[in-house]
């Protein structure tokens, strides 16, 4: 029993990395990665062994969007580093 559990939790962490990418828009730049699996699966792995997983739900539940991820997030500089990919892809493509 005790594998489905773990399965259970690591689906969980990994719908709350999916919904994270989702709240901070940085999905486009993590596709765009070229080990993004690699990437994710490392991102997953933090996740995993992360204590603070009643804070990070309960900040997914208050965000629809944010402009960063909170600073307890073992992926925060991940996150950081695809935002500002982002925002430099933004200027770039509104830069005559």
């Amino acid at each position: 029993m005790q594998i489905v559990n773990f399965i259970t939790r690591l689906m969980h962490r990994a719908d709350r990395f999916e919904a994270m990418v989702v709240r901070l828009g940085v999905g486009d730049e993590l596709e765009r990665l070229s080990d993004r699996s690699g990437v994710v699966d490392r991102a997953v792995d933090r996740c995993l062994g992360c204590d603070q997983t009643g804070p990070c739900q309960q900040w997914l539940d208050q965000n629809e969007t944010a402009p960063a991820a909170p600073d307890y997030c073992p992926n925060h500089d991940l996150f950081e580093r695809l935002m500002k990919v982002s925002t430099a892809s933004r200027t770039a493509a509104t830069t005559p």
